[in-house]
C-alpha cells in the first residue's frame, strides 16, 4: 500500500466549500477499513468501507474547507491512514440522565419507564451483537435479552423500571455483554432505587371495643384512639404519607351504624411520617338494647397514595 503524505484538493467550482479526494491502494485483503485523521486546521473528512471482494480500490471522502477560503487549490497533511478489519464498539446511554438510578419510589407502585440505548459506535462495516443479563427482584427489563447484530451507527432500545415491595435502598448489577470476537468488553451497570412509604400503627384493638352499659340516650360513651405513621421516610414529597379511610357498619343491617359514630377522623385524612392522628369512637344509642358495630380502618400502605 502506498499513499502521499500530502494531497492537493482542487476546486471544481469557484466558491464550492466541499472537495472530493481519494487515496488509492492495492491489497490482498478482502475487507478493508480506512480512516483519515486530520489535524485541527478546519478540515473534516468522511470515512468509507471497502466491502468484501475488493482486492484493490480507492478511499473516497470529502473535505470541508474553512469558510472564506477562495483558492483554486489547497493542501493538507494526512496524520495517519489505518487499514484493517472493521471493529465494533459498545456505547450505552439512556434517558433520563442518570437512568440507572430510579430515586425514591413509593412501595406498591412502579416507577416511570427509563430508556436504555445500546449502540454500535464502532467502525463502518462492523457488526455488534450480544446479550443483556436477566433483571430480577424489584427491577424489570422490557424487551428481549438478546440484541443485534447492529451495524455501525445503529442502536436498539430497552426499557427499565423499578417496583419496590419494601422500604429501603435496593441495588442490582446488570450487564450488557457483546458476543463477538472483536474484544469488546461488557458494560456493567448498577441499578438502584429506594422504596419509600408509610408504616401504619394504631392502638385500636382488633379483638373488639367494649363500651359496657350506657344509660342513654342522655348519656354517651366514648373511647379515644390514635393512628400513627411511624415511617422514617421524611422529605420525599408526600411519597410516605398515610391516607386513612374507615367504615362503621351495623352487622345486622349491613348499613352504617346508627348507634356508633367517629369523631375527629374524616375519610381520606392524611398522616405524614412521624405524625399521629387522634380520634374517638362514640357510642350514642338512639334506642334501648344491645348494639354492635364493625369498625374497619383502611390505609394506602403498600399501594399508590390515596388508593
Amino acid at each position: 500500500m502506498s499513499y502521499d503524505d500530502e494531497i492537493d484538493i482542487y476546486n471544481d467550482q469557484l466558491g464550492d466549500q466541499r472537495r472530493g479526494f481519494s487515496i488509492s491502494f492495492d491489497s490482498n485483503r478482502k475487507d478493508l477499513w480506512s480512516t483519515i485523521d486530520l489535524p485541527s486546521n478546519g478540515f473534516d473528512a468522511a470515512s468509507a468501507f471497502l466491502g468484501a471482494g475488493s482486492a484493490s480500490g480507492a478511499f473516497h471522502g470529502s473535505v470541508a474547507t474553512p469558510l472564506g477560503r477562495d483558492r483554486s487549490s489547497t493542501r493538507f497533511t494526512i496524520d495517519s491512514l489505518r487499514i484493517g478489519p472493521p471493529s465494533p464498539s459498545l456505547e450505552v446511554t439512556g434517558e433520563p440522565s442518570g437512568f440507572t438510578d430510579f430515586g425514591a419510589v413509593r412501595v406498591g407502585t412502579t416507577s416511570p419507564m427509563h430508556r436504555l440505548v445500546i449502540e454500535n459506535s464502532g467502525d463502518l462495516g462492523s457488526e455488534l451483537s450480544g446479550d443483556l443479563s436477566p433483571v430480577v427482584g424489584p427491577f424489570a427489563l422490557t424487551g428481549e435479552l438478546a440484541f443485534g447484530p447492529l451495524a455501525a451507527g445503529v442502536s436498539t432500545e430497552r426499557g427499565l423500571s423499578y417496583s419496590p415491595s419494601q422500604r429501603g435502598l435496593q441495588t442490582e448489577q446488570f450487564s450488557i455483554a457483546p458476543d463477538n470476537s472483536a474484544g469488546v468488553q461488557p458494560t456493567q451497570l448498577l441499578l438502584q432505587g429506594r422504596g419509600v412509604g408509610p408504616v401504619f400503627t394504631s392502638n385500636v384493638a382488633s379483638s373488639g371495643l367494649a363500651f359496657g352499659r350506657i344509660d342513654g340516650p342522655a348519656f354517651v360513651g366514648g373511647q379515644r384512639y390514635a393512628i400513627e405513621n411511624t415511617s422514617t421516610d421524611l422529605g420525599y414529597a408526600g411519597l410516605a404519607d398515610l391516607t386513612i379511610d374507615y367504615e362503621l357498619i351495623d352487622p345486622v343491617t349491613n348499613a352504617p351504624s346508627q348507634h356508633f359514630r367517629i369523631q375527629g377522623l374524616d375519610p381520606l385524612d392524611v398522616v405524614s411520617p412521624g405524625q399521629s392522628h387522634n380520634f374517638q369512637v362514640v357510642y350514642d344509642p338512639i334506642e334501648p338494647g344491645r348494639h354492635n358495630a364493625v369498625l374497619s380502618l383502611r390505609t394506602d400502605q403498600g399501594s399508590p397514595l390515596g388508593v
